[in-house]
């Protein structure tokens, strides 16, 4: 499932930052600092060496069984509940493959926080996607029902892709969740080339009826469903509230058109459950 194009035109090291190879079917090694990577099952395994410290939830037993059902969870809970809690999830990955159909830079695409591969089926082919994920479980979801995805394990906050990669980038409901958010964002910024576009769809985390929604639906069957307390969960997992991404990408890129779900002409975060962007890189992060 290596792909030889995908090693020669957008892979790089996340360490060094060096250029990589495919000296065999199973591995990529670093032309620069020698560092080699797996690839198991078409995946390809480049977690830098040294990611950013992130000790939130490592004492809470709640947080740490979460993580060992996230990525079923994710698959049967959010992607197969009921058709209201679904049409409100996919909400912003319609609006993102309508945006993407308008047209823009062809190239590369980059799904950042693919997660189990909720954005597969909007995808207009995939012979230029990436799906980038740290969890390799949720990857491996993604390869049992697409074989010819192709996957890296990788951290948003040290992106294994040389600069100007991508023609598009898109994350839907993930920055939430990075911890280090500029630095992600910076690294979107780096990896996204100078007239590419930016699809972001977000949760209107920390907005009222989002609140009130998360309370009345996932936050008690979630908790009954794995032995959980999610409140306290979601207070370690979505580190990032709408307001907070939407003042971090201001900072680094120009916005061309942003929806509000449902109600768009109440554009609040709080009378709002999702929002989804596009975005180019600011004139002056594009010239870093």
């Amino acid at each position: 499932m290596a792909r030889d194009d995908l090693v020669e035109e957008i892979l790089c090291c996340p360490d060094c930052r060096g250029a990589v190879s495919r000296p065999a079917e199973n591995e990529v090694l670093c032309s620069q600092c020698g560092r080699a990577f797996a690839v198991t099952e078409g995946i390809y395994r480049m977690m830098p060496s040294n990611p950013l410290e992130d000790r939130r939830g490592e004492d809470n037993p709640h947080y740490q069984k979460w993580l060992k059902v996230a990525s079923q969870a994710l698959s049967e809970y959010f992607e197969n509940a009921n058709p209201l809690f679904r049409a409100i999830h996919h909400s912003a990955h319609r609006r993102v493959a309508r945006n993407r159909a308008r047209g823009g830079k062809t190239g590369w695409t980059l799904d950042l926080g693919c997660g189990t591969g909720a954005h597969y089926q909007y995808h207009q082919g995939l012979d230029r996607v990436v799906g980038l994920d740290p969890n390799i479980d949720s990857l491996q979801r993604i390869r049992s029902r697409y074989a010819g995805a192709l996957l890296v394990q990788g951290d948003a906050r040290r992106l294994p892709f040389r600069a100007n990669a991508f023609a598009s980038v898109i994350s839907i409901y993930s920055l939430e969740h990075i911890f280090h958010l500029n630095v992600a964002l910076d690294e979107v910024v780096r990896a996204l080339a100078d007239d590419g576009l930016f699809h972001l769809g977000i949760p209107c985390e920390g907005g009222l009826v989002w609140r009130l929604g998360r309370r009345l639906t996932s936050q008690r069957s979630l908790s009954r469903r794995y032995g959980i307390d999610y409140a306290q969960v979601i207070r370690i997992e979505h580190c990032n509230t709408a307001r907070k991404i939407l003042e971090s990408m201001n900072a680094r890129f120009h916005v061309l058109r942003k929806e509000f779900f449902p109600i768009q002409r109440l554009r609040s975060v709080d009378l709002n459950l999702t929002l989804t962007l596009v975005a180019r890189k600011a004139p002056a992060a594009a010239g870093k």
